[in-house]
């Protein structure tokens, strides 16, 4: 019944948060983009300034109240919602529920927390469309085949010893403890230097 109650919070929250996400979302790419314009070069001063370094501060200041409001939105519809929905009117109906008073406190509490973590998720998004570099997707692509090829090469050992041995020597100092044959487990504490 504890996923029901969620199912229900998150219907009737998500028309506030997700909205407010993906203004967030638009607020740093405005953002981005008239910051890159700033720093075009122009022999009028007048253009440059009223058109370019004027809106660039205006968006970098709205972005900035974004960020703010973001949180504080958030924990004031999860608190609006929390006594509404269980002190308010509506609490009459949702106590009539065949529902523990502990799982209607955990079906707010989890969702507020999946809500905060959204709104972190959200904003560190938001910081990789305002900051990153045009190399910066490149290189996180590069980073995560890598990351997979180095996992890959000991998941296609067959033998739970020799896989164990392989994550040893990739740095998992614990695998050597796990290894049942003896001799192994020796040779990988002596090249694991351990």
């Amino acid at each position: 019944m504890l996923r029901k109650l969620m199912k229900y919070e998150f219907q009737a929250t998500a028309r506030y948060f997700l909205p407010m996400y993906l203004l967030l979302l638009v607020l740093a790419l405005v953002t981005r983009l008239t910051f890159s314009l700033a720093f075009m070069q122009t022999d009028n001063t007048f253009v440059k300034s009223f058109l370019v370094d004027i809106p660039s501060v205006v968006m970098g200041f709205a972005y900035g109240a974004g960020l703010l409001a973001v949180y504080v939105i958030t924990l004031l519809i999860i608190v609006q919602r929390f006594y509404k929905n269980l002190l308010g009117d509506e609490g009459y109906l949702m106590f009539t529920l065949p529902v523990t008073p502990v799982q209607h406190l955990w079906s707010k509490i989890l969702t507020a927390f999946v809500w905060y973590m959204g709104g972190i998720l959200i904003t560190l998004l938001s910081f990789v469309v305002l900051f990153a570099e045009s190399t910066f997707f490149v290189d996180l692509a590069d980073f995560f085949s890598a990351l997979g090829e180095a996992g890959a090469n000991c998941t296609n050992i067959t033998d739970s010893d020799q896989r164990l041995f392989c994550y040893a020597k990739q740095g998992q100092k614990t695998a050597c403890t796990s290894i049942s044959d003896n001799d192994l487990k020796q040779r990988c504490y002596a090249e694991t230097g351990q």
